[in-house]
């Protein structure tokens, strides 16, 4: 396997963590909150790759019907949290709750888990290929992550004001999208 190909194999596990990753950055937290997802994110990625890696693949079967539905579901709950609140005038979904700050991280690294447990089958390097994935993951995590906190910060107030109900739509219309994208 060449490395261009890992690099890919790890960018395509990990796209769902950019968007989702891009919409939470434009919520408006703290340096703190941003760190502690941040780190979740790398977390949950590089975790959830190594213990693919290490588990058997039958064993993972265990986890495939949960696998497809969590991530989804969870961000569309997340999605609608944002939006609700977002419509009340309150503070959206907060960054301190476990759900915000480890269930969501959680629940979209287990494509990783799939992915490392795939890698452990790859003849050349196979311990070094779920930690690529993990990392690749975890990076474009940040990447939205960070990236649209920083726009979010460039953009007019007009814009901003409101941005909580946009993010929350689009989180919903991406977690649709992945219910469709999952074959349900």
């Amino acid at each position: 396997m060449t490395i261009a190909t890992l690099l890919l194999f790890g960018v395509l596990a990990g796209l769902d963590n950019l968007q989702v990753c891009a919409g939470l950055g434009l919520l408006a937290l703290e340096r703190r909150q941003k760190h502690s997802l941040a780190a979740a994110f790398l977390v949950c990625e590089l975790g959830m790759a190594l213990l693919g890696f290490t588990v058997a693949r039958g064993v993972l079967g265990l986890f495939q019907p949960f696998a497809r539905v969590l991530p989804p579901l969870l961000t569309l709950l997340c999605g609608a949290t944002v939006l609700a609140s977002s419509l009340k005038d309150k503070a959206a979904l907060s960054p301190d709750s476990t759900f915000f700050a480890f269930g969501l991280p959680l629940s979209l690294s287990f494509d990783n888990l799939f992915a490392g447990a795939a890698a452990g089958t790859w003849p050349c390097g196979a311990l070094a290929a779920s930690l690529s994935i993990g990392l690749v993951g975890g990076v474009l995590s940040c990447l939205g992550l960070y990236g649209a906190a920083w726009l979010r910060q460039r953009l007019p107030s007009r814009l901003t004001s409101r941005a909580d109900t946009v993010i929350g739509a689009y989180l919903c219309l991406l977690a649709l999208r992945m219910f469709v994208g999952s074959g349900f």
